[in-house]
This record gives C-alpha cells, sequence and structure tokens, in this order.
C-alpha cells in the first residue's frame, strides 16, 4: 500500500477559538489503475445528515463539477450494511462510502463484488479493488485534550464517544495523551452513546449524547470533547443547561466540523474550540485518485 499526507496544516478559527486541521493519509492499492468513466458513481451516505456526511458529500459535489463525472447520492434508508450490499449487487462503477465500519460488519461484500470499485472516506479497508482515506483521529485529539487540559479549572474532563469502535478509540486515546501531556493528574471521564441506544452505530441520538455529558458534568468534568456525530450536538446542550445547575462554566469540544455553527446561540457560549476533520478535501482528492487524476 502507498501512503502519503493529503492535508496538515493550522486554520484561522471561525469563533475567536483555536482549531485545528486533522492529518488525513490516503493509502491506494498498487495495483489500482483505472479509466475516466462516464458514468456509475454512487455516494452512499445519510443524506439527513449535515455533520460528517455532509462534509464528505460537499467535497465529492465539488468533484462532480470539476472532473466531469456524474455523481448519484443514495441514502440509506434503515440498515446501512444490508442496503450497502444491495447496492453493489447492482453493479455500479464505482461507490464512495463516507465510513468504513458499514464494510467493517459485512466486509465480505468487497470480495463478493470485484467489479465494483470501492472508495472509504475515514477508515482502513483493503482490497485490490479499494481505495481508502484514513484520518490521523488521535492527532486532532490530541490537541483537542490539550486545550481540555488548559482550560478545566476542576481537574477532570470528560469524553463522549459514539461507540467504542477502532475509529472512536484512536480518538479517545489521543484526547487522553494529550491531558496528560499538560497534567498526569487530570482525571479524565468517558462514556459511550451506544451504551444506552440501539442505534446502529451510536451517532444518532442527541438527546442520549446530552444525558451521557449530563452524567459526566455532575461527576466534576467541565470540559467534555464530543465525538459521536449528531449524537454530540448533545453534548453542547449539556453544557449550556448544566452550566445553570451546577453553577459553573461549563465547557465542550467539537469533532469534524467547526460545531460553533452547528448550535444554538445559548450553547455557542460553551464551545471551546473544534478539531476540524476535512471530509470534504479528503473525498475530493479520493475520487481524483479513483479516476488517475492525482
Amino acid at each position: 500500500m502507498h501512503s502519503w499526507v493529503l492535508v496538515e496544516a493550522d486554520v484561522e478559527p471561525g469563533t475567536g477559538e483555536p482549531e485545528f486541521e486533522q492529518v488525513c493519509r490516503i493509502a491506494v492499492a498498487d495495483d489500482f489503475v483505472v479509466e475516466h468513466p462516464e458514468f456509475g458513481q454512487v455516494y452512499f451516505g445519510n443524506r439527513l445528515d449535515e455533520q460528517w456526511f455532509a462534509n464528505v458529500r460537499s467535497g465529492l459535489e465539488k468533484a462532480d463539477r470539476d472532473l466531469a463525472m456524474e455523481l448519484v447520492d443514495v441514502s440509506w434508508r434503515v440498515d446501512p450494511v444490508a442496503e450497502f450490499r444491495e447496492l453493489a449487487a447492482s453493479n455500479p462503477e464505482y461507490v464512495v462510502i463516507s465510513e468504513a465500519n458499514t464494510i467493517s460488519f459485512d466486509p465480505s461484500v468487497i470480495s463478493d463484488y470485484p467489479g465494483v470499485r470501492f472508495g472509504v472516506v475515514d477508515g482502513p479497508v483493503e482490497g485490490p479493488n479499494v481505495t481508502s482515506v484514513d484520518f490521523a483521529n488521535e492527532e486532532g485529539a490530541f490537541l483537542a485534550g490539550v486545550a481540555a487540559a488548559m482550560k478545566t479549572e476542576t481537574g477532570i474532563v470528560g469524553f463522549v464517544g459514539a461507540q467504542p469502535d477502532r475509529e472512536t478509540e484512536a480518538f479517545r486515546a489521543g484526547f487522553e495523551e494529550g491531558v496528560r501531556s499538560v497534567d498526569e493528574e487530570i482525571t479524565v471521564l468517558a462514556v459511550y452513546v451506544l451504551q444506552f441506544a440501539d442505534d446502529i452505530n451510536g451517532t444518532g441520538r442527541p438527546d442520549l449524547g446530552e444525558a451521557g455529558a449530563r452524567a459526566l458534568y455532575r461527576r466534576g468534568a467541565d470540559v467534555i470533547y464530543a465525538v459521536a456525530g449528531t449524537s454530540g450536538l448533545g453534548v453542547f446542550t449539556a453544557a449550556s443547561s448544566e452550566s445553570d445547575v451546577l453553577g459553573r462554566k461549563l465547557w465542550a469540544i467539537g469533532a469534524d466540523n467547526d460545531q460553533w455553527f452547528e448550535v444554538g446561540a445559548d450553547e455557542q457560549r460553551h464551545v471551546l474550540t473544534s478539531i476540524i476533520k476535512r471530509g470534504d478535501l479528503a473525498s475530493y482528492r479520493l475520487v481524483e485518485h479513483m479516476l488517475g487524476d492525482g
């Protein structure tokens, strides 16, 4: 496999707070050589999600305009794993998916459809017909940990994840190391939304993200890093409401996008910073390489 750095740069803050753009690595199978297609590019994601999926989709839409391709946006409805296999069975030329977890539940879909070229944003997937983009999630999370450790007044910080999978655990590990790099005596608490939900990956329940964050704030945390997709929006709600209940200023750190722009005015006052994960750049470069333009 080849690997190289796509992006590594500081970005200007949109809210006056420090923000950090995350490193992204692309891996391409050695024998991956394709010709320019005329049709058959499909994006498989969640059209209702306005966080990570929307981020990835914006890059694909730019590729659609710039690279003379025809992109079809297919949103899963009930069961993304089963519906992804059904999509592959329909024999499109190319399929781009915005999270590796869907494939991890049924990895045989890659080998079962060798004539389909799969592009995966956000996770390593190997195969002669796969190009994948994997983010160095632990590096951006390390910076979140540093920010949390420098801000905490209670000596307790928190982490709210969607589920304890490979990707989320990388975020957690990086966050914890960042905290320890500032002060080894700071306590890090963690909770996962999937502990309380029957959602397939714990990312679609802001109410449970709020409940988890509320529990951590009441255990003494005053800064929480939210890595839970749409569920993470509930962490900002909890930071705002629990500040009034507990009588102290509470903070939340966002993930993937600048989440200051994704929450209400009351919650914005509690956004410490966000670790931006440029899914738009990654998906654009992914398509370039799949089409042989990179």
